[in-house]
């Protein structure tokens, strides 16, 4: 699978949660993404790697915590992302065919897909669906 933006968390001291998440102390200011299959996550700045259960995070309240005390929304923000590659595979003539009609049906499309998830996960995954079709 490829590699896409790394949703932040929520937060368990201030449940604040962001749609990306930087690599904290990175010369390059990098953003970290995920790849669903490998549970892997990267820097897009320095290109540093690493498993997504050795990660750790810290939020702007300087609350730091691990990947095992948000293990339930990583794995839901994993299975998303892996649930929507397969959409994109399962419908890819579909979405050929409407992105001839104009990307902005095809966001359109997509767009629709994401609010029928619940919640914060639904504003991940309409996040990631922006970011790979360039409506950033």
């Amino acid at each position: 699978m490829a590699w896409i933006p790394f949703a932040f968390p929520r937060c368990p001291n201030c449940e604040q949660a962001w749609t990306t998440s930087y690599h904290r102390n990175c010369h390059e200011g990098g953003q970290l993404e995920l790849d669903p299959d490998a549970r892997a996550v990267r820097c897009d700045g320095c290109g540093g790697e690493w498993s997504i259960w050795d990660s750790r995070f810290f939020c702007v309240c300087e609350h730091e915590f691990s990947a095992q005390d948000v293990r339930g929304a990583l794995r839901d923000l994993i299975e998303a992302a892996s649930r929507l590659a397969r959409i994109f595979e399962e419908n890819r003539h579909e979405l050929a065919r409407i992105r001839q009609s104009g990307d902005a049906s095809l966001r359109a499309w997509l767009n629709r897909f994401a609010q029928g998830l619940a919640g914060s996960l639904g504003t991940a995954v309409g996040h990631l669906i922006n970011t790979l079709f360039g409506g950033r």
